[in-house]
């Protein structure tokens, strides 16, 4: 069965053409495949079902078989349009492979509603279908939805090097469940017989002379050869299939020369490695679940059927300080960090409205990349010292950068989420792509105020964390470095970053960070279940980090097609092959030892694989002002020394720059330093791997 081809005409009214439609984004800064993946996930929240608990959602990265590459070209594509508007004929007839990438959600509504744009509804009665296939720009009218300005769905043609869609959708109607089938194109306007045509194609059944959707049997039967998962019994969903996608953002190859743009392009597999990295990048908080709730979103990635290992964002080391921040946004009391935490409410003052809640979080940097994506720019690598903003959808808009701290061993993350008063003003202040918020966008002058008061005291609260820490209490033999702040000097930076002291040693208490607010933790549409957290986060134990001597790796999926659902995300971690790493587990303590201060730093070593041993190497340093290290004390001043090392079992072993830490050496480590009384430290410890077993 040949479908109908039908070529929107330009009626005598005008019509927007489809260069039109494909520029409402704009030129967006992210990635094409950044961009898609956004509007994607969007999309598929906004479309939730809300008996359906979790939202599935997949996209998989494959090659056409012949077979469905026959299907395409004799049956859903048989009447292509000509090729000064559309290069898709050209990609069927060529001797390449078709490749394609199939986006799917489960647990939604699929694209309901009526199929023509004409055909009245009530108010309030979902238009799914024809806001994705008709109409362009379509303002969503649900509340505290993930898109705004319904332009966003261009992401997916423009991923398109045909600019190309197959949609496969199943959705509730008047007449019970009802299976649906439709191409789409967006093409060049052109003419033809002296007739113009906007560029706008479809392909259906035909009726009235409009290519309406296949139905039902027929639907199925077509989205089955050309290799479309099915849908399980009487769940709904959408799958959207882009033609031939564009792997490589093609701005890149503005600036390389022919030899540097063919390394530079994305191999199908990196593409959907890319793609994988981007779902944690910027959807980690539709990841998390709490007590034995499922994620309000679960996600897969796959290439040729094969899926992609996707890291658990509560046991994945850069991402462990967000979970941890979010974990304390929405006032979980399980297990918690020993890392510093603040809660922070951001307000303005004149007009004076509650924005939302702002969570720094302390932790341990790591230099874990688990993804080949093609590219030297490593993302996760430089996350630490960011807040992630985001609205009530919790997608993550952007990434607000604060100042780095001096140790590199050390970063902090931030969470932000708006309040549900102001949501919507957030939401005005984004650009099609969702990627930033602008307050200029925004006509009223107090809704400008609002965002702008939200992003400067963000940063104001991220310089402010970075500072020595506050401590207050009662004498213990065991205080915090911050707490000598005012005895070390007011020029002078501690270890760790917080607002500085002002109390004597001999006074100091058990230390304990003022981090309490009575603010309610915020809540959201995507609230959480109440009750203990069963977040990963860094625990008392060490369970969640790699055992020294072991290779540890991500846990596969099973060898299915996708959508794969039923698999929960990966909790291995992938290590660095043959690379040995140390990390700190607090941020250090100081204690008294005959009588002296000492700064107490736990750890613990993954020695490379292969090797029988680790060195670490300790590098102290007193920090001057400006978060400077000097390593050599002035003449006359005194020096800072390892006093002794203590292996897990409680062996001590006498001070010295290094030590070898066997592989067979499981659990926490410490190191004792001295404090001189006119001095700040800065603490590095450095892994080498040592010899090969």
């Amino acid at each position: 069965m040949k479908l109908y081809h039908d070529a929107e005409r330009v009626n005598p009214t005008g019509n927007i053409a489809s260069a039109g439609i494909l520029n409402q984004l704009g030129r967006p800064r992210l990635d094409t495949l950044a961009v898609l993946v956004r509007e994607a996930v969007q999309n598929s929240w906004d479309a939730r079902h809300a008996a359906a608990g979790s939202v599935r959602f997949s996209i998989n990265g494959s090659t056409l078989s012949p077979g469905q590459r026959a299907v395409l070209t004799s049956c859903v594509f048989a009447d292509c349009p000509p090729a000064a508007t559309l290069s898709l004929a050209a990609c069927l007839q060529s001797s390449q492979e078709v490749q394609v990438l199939t986006i799917s959600d489960r647990g939604t509504t699929g694209l309901t509603g009526p199929t023509r744009a004409d055909i009245a509804t009530p108010d309030g009665e979902p238009r799914d279908f024809v806001d994705f296939l008709r109409d362009v720009g379509q303002v969503h009218d649900r509340q505290f939805a993930g898109g705004t300005y319904g332009y966003g769905k261009t992401a997916f043609y423009r991923t398109s090097q045909v600019r190309t869609l197959c949609v496969y959708t199943r959705c509730r109607s008047s007449l019970g469940l009802e299976s649906r089938f439709i191409a789409v194109a967006l093409g060049n306007s052109y003419t033809a017989s002296n007739i113009r045509f906007t560029g706008r194609h479809w392909w259906g059944r035909q009726s009235n002379m409009l290519a309406e959707p296949l139905l039902n049997g027929d639907a199925d039967t077509l989205a089955s050869q050309i290799g479309l998962p099915g849908f399980r019994n009487d769940e709904c969903g959408t799958t959207i299939m882009v033609v031939q996608p564009l792997l490589t953002e093609v701005i890149r190859h503005d600036l390389l020369s022919p030899a540097q743009a063919d390394q530079a392009t994305r191999t199908l597999h990196q593409a959907c490695q890319y793609i994988a990295e981007c779902l944690l990048w910027y959807c980690w908080p539709k990841m998390l679940s709490y007590d034995t709730k499922a994620p309000p979103m679960q996600f897969v990635v796959a290439c040729q059927g094969e899926p992609i290992l996707l890291p658990d964002p509560r046991t994945f080391p850069p991402l462990q300080g967000f979970m941890q921040a979010m974990s304390h946004l929405k006032g979980q009391t399980g297990r918690t960090s020993p890392f510093r935490h603040t809660i922070v409410s951001i307000e303005s003052q004149r007009p004076t409205k509650y924005l939302g809640k702002l969570t720094l979080q302390l932790f341990p940097t790591s230099t874990e990349q688990p993804f080949d994506t093609g590219s030297d720019e490593l993302l996760f690598q430089s996350l630490t010292h960011h807040t992630a903003v985001m609205r009530q959808p919790e997608l993550v808009v952007k990434y607000v950068a604060g100042p780095a701290l001096p140790n590199e061993q050390l970063g902090y993350s931030g969470v932000f989420v708006t309040a549900p008063e102001v949501d919507a003003i957030f939401a005005g202040a984004e650009p099609p792509t969702h990627d930033t918020w602008i307050p200029q966008a925004l006509t009223e002058r107090s809704q400008r105020t609002y965002v702008n008061v939200a992003l400067r005291n963000i940063e104001q609260e991220m310089t402010r964390f970075a500072q020595p820490a506050t401590v207050i209490g009662k004498p213990t033999d065991i205080i915090p470095l911050g707490a000598f702040a005012n005895r070390l000097g007011d020029s002078l930076l501690p270890l760790i970053p917080g607002p500085t002291a002002r109390s004597d040693v001999s006074s100091i208490s058990q230390g304990q960070i003022n981090t309490k607010l009575n603010d309610p933790p915020i809540s959201t549409d995507a609230q959480l279940a109440g009750g203990e957290s069963s977040l990963a986060l860094l625990p008392s134990d060490t369970a969640w980090l790699a055992e020294p001597g072991a290779t540890p790796q991500y846990t596969p999926l099973p060898n299915t097609q996708p959508p794969a659902f039923d698999t929960p995300l990966s909790t291995n971690r992938l290590p660095l092959v043959g690379r040995a790493h140390v990390r700190m587990l607090s941020e250090g303590e100081l204690i008294l030892i005959d009588g002296a201060p000492a700064l107490r730093i736990t750890f613990i070593v993954t020695p490379g694989s292969g090797t029988i041993d680790t060195q670490v190497h300790i590098e102290i340093a007193a920090v001057l002002d400006g978060n400077q290290w000097e390593t050599e004390p002035p003449i006359g001043g005194s020096r800072a020394y390892v006093l002794q090392w203590i292996a897990p079992e409680g062996t001590t072993y006498p001070g010295m720059p290094s030590i070898n830490v066997p592989a067979h050496s499981n659990g926490n480590w410490q190191v004792h330093i001295s404090v001189p009384g006119d001095m700040v430290l800065a603490v590095e410890l450095r892994a080498t791997a040592g010899i090969q077993a």
